[in-house]
């Protein structure tokens, strides 16, 4: 189970979203790892594909919602949570989703040029 209070802190006071994980190389990691393997093919036979492995990503995701409130890292959250914990950890998990949507100061990572 997460210590959801402690996920949902901001990450500094000067940066409540903390950094943009876009090329972060444990961003790209998890989204590797929550990706599983798909089914392949090896001459006749057929490798069937495999899921990924939740306790990792639920792992990479948490340290990585420490450093960032990442909606994407926030999603990976709540799938390996529903994958772990079932319907406990999809509670846990939408909060992870909402909490930082509904804090004004939270502005994911905006920038002018991203604005609409």
């Amino acid at each position: 189970m997460l210590d959801v209070p402690v996920l949902l802190a901001a990450v500094s006071p000067d940066s409540p979203c903390g950094d943009d994980l876009e090329y972060d190389a444990a961003f790209l990691e998890l989204e590797r790892i929550a990706q599983g393997q798909p089914e392949r093919q090896m001459g006749d036979a057929v490798l069937p594909a495999e899921p990924p492995e939740w306790p990792r990503v639920r792992a990479l995701a948490s340290e990585l919602f420490g450093r960032s409130k990442d909606l994407r890292v926030a999603n990976l959250l709540l799938q390996s949570n529903v994958a772990l914990d079932g319907l406990d950890g999809l509670a846990d998990g939408l909060l992870l989703v909402r909490e930082p949507l509904s804090y004004t100061h939270l502005r994911a990572h905006e920038r002018p040029e991203h604005r609409l």
